[in-house]
């Protein structure tokens, strides 16, 4: 599973190429608060978020699935 922002359309896009359960993806500010959390996620190979409310900062991703967990730092500008 990998994920990357795409700044043109203000979305997190996730591609889960061995279709894991995604039980929650959450996004945190620099800070540590949570700004946004999902939490019934489709299994299947791409799936898109907006962030289109987002001010431009850094902000921490968090995907928890039924293996493990990812996280990354994206810009959204």
């Amino acid at each position: 599973i990998y994920f990357f922002l795409n700044n043109d359309r203000k979305e997190i896009i996730i591609k889960n190429t061995n279709n894991l359960k995604i039980k929650k993806v959450e996004v945190f500010n620099i800070l540590g608060k949570k700004n946004k959390s999902w939490n019934k996620v489709e299994t299947k190979n791409i799936n898109s978020f907006s962030v289109n409310s987002f001010s431009n900062a850094i902000n921490i991703v968090k995907i928890t699935t039924e293996v493990g967990v990812v996280t990354k730092k994206i810009l959204i500008e």
